[in-house]
């Protein structure tokens, strides 16, 4: 047995509807004698092998070959090139798009709370990183007091949305209903999708998809239940935890007005006279004192913040987080090669 005659039947360029950037072409093989087996077939010298390049598009790697024949004799191979090889050989198909959208969003609660001065940490509560449930803890500054503005109002965003051919190893946590688990939650490690960097605590999961997919093997020509999955991810450009200055129109003072068993200090208005700047100048209570009429900084324990001390910060972290990488297996070839584009 020996191949006579080689050629292109039809090549359907980047027409399919299910993949980005993929190239179908049908070759002839004509031999000399009966073939019964595609293994044969496949196994010619002549035959394209996976991975092999487009001849009209260097870019483009076989992905999958389809063999047919009437007579066993003339075979057509279907042969379907797709972009970047390395996501071919672990069996991915993939499609990425990233566009800007506009978010409009007011936190009322959160899941962590740190009070943080410079570089230390003066105070930090909250659910674990790998918390479930609706966040639990207020809004508030070092006095226990509720902000004194919307913590979030309306910014821009963008939105990464792609599918991929998952491998067979993902059908189980595909089938448990497992990954609709990471629905909602932020990655709280650095993961690279499709070329693109999203940073820790950047990107939430908004949408998960699985299709049942048959995939053809391109060697044994058998069928493999697959999943095609689609993904959305939400990439937040300023993160998802909100860095607050710790500020408010009141503090833990002396009292005005120390009668019998009274305390010594207690939460009220901020005066003049109680900042650190007007120490000897303006006396408590007398004609010159009066409330602020602006927020006073705070040390992160509700008092006032002494002079020239560095400032005080709250840092709300309001969404969930898991480690993406340990928990699915997230495309990540190079954005370039899928013509990933970005706003």
């Amino acid at each position: 047995m020996s191949l006579i005659s080689v050629g292109i039947l039809e090549d359907k360029g980047a027409n399919l509807s299910l993949e980005a950037n993929i190239r179908t072409i049908n070759y002839q093989f004509i031999f000399d004698a009966r073939i019964l087996s595609t293994d044969e077939v496949l196994a010619d010298g002549n035959m394209p092998r996976i991975g092999d390049e487009c001849v009209y598009n260097s870019s483009l790697r076989l992905k999958n070959i389809s063999l047919d024949s009437n007579d066993n004799r003339i075979w057509i191979a279907a042969c379907e090139y797709a972009s970047d090889a390395s996501m071919i050989s672990e069996g991915y198909a993939y499609d990425f798009k990233c566009s800007a959208i506009l978010k409009e969003e007011v936190v009322t609660r959160a899941y962590s709370h740190e009070i943080i001065q410079g570089e230390t940490i003066i105070s930090s509560k909250g659910l674990d990183a790998e918390a479930r449930g609706e966040p639990n803890l207020p809004i508030v500054v070092s006095t226990g007091n509720p902000m004194s503005e919307p913590l979030m109002g309306v910014y821009v965003n963008k939105q990464f949305s792609w599918w991929q051919l998952e491998p067979e190893a993902m059908n189980e946590y595909i089938e448990s209903g497992e990954i609709y688990d990471q629905i909602g939650f932020v990655n709280s490690q650095e993961v690279v999708i499709g070329g693109l960097t999203v940073k820790s605590f950047e990107g939430e999961m908004k949408s998960i998809t699985p299709e049942r997919y048959f995939y053809t093997n391109p060697v044994s020509l058998e069928s493999e239940l697959r999943y095609k999955t689609s993904y959305v991810v939400e990439i937040y450009q300023k993160g998802t935890a909100a860095i607050i200055l710790d500020q408010d129109y009141q503090a833990k003072l002396a009292a005005l007005y120390e009668d019998a068993g009274a305390e010594s200090e207690v939460l009220r208005n901020v005066r003049l006279a109680d900042l650190p700047d007007n120490a000897g100048k303006i006396v408590l209570n007398d004609a010159n004192d009066k409330e602020v009429q602006d927020p006073i900084k705070l040390d992160g324990t509700g008092k006032v913040l002494v002079a020239d001390a560095l400032p005080v910060y709250n840092k709300f972290g309001y969404k969930k987080t898991s480690d993406w990488t340990a928990t699915m297996n997230l495309a990540t070839a190079n954005g370039d090669s899928l013509n990933a584009s970005t706003v």
